[in-house]
């Protein structure tokens, strides 16, 4: 029993720290125009403070939202 539960939290964990590195590597990216890192920060502090289904409710907002085009000028 305490090898399954290790095992699962093991792999929630490297499922974590995978998220946490692609976050970090599109953060310094130089030609990413989406949110800053304080901005990162501070949605997960407000995302906390608003609750899981506040937050639920927030995300499909975003994904509803149109796509923006950036121009080579842009770059």
């Amino acid at each position: 029993m305490k090898i399954k539960i290790l095992q699962h939290y093991s792999e929630t964990r490297i499922k974590e720290l995978q998220i946490v590195d692609e976050i970090d590597d599109i953060l310094l990216e130089r030609e990413f125009y989406g949110a800053s890192a304080e901005q990162v920060l501070e949605f997960i502090h407000q995302s906390e403070r608003i609750g899981h289904q506040q937050t639920e409710a927030l995300m499909n907002y975003i994904r509803d939202l149109p796509t923006e085009e950036y121009d080579d000028e842009d770059i």
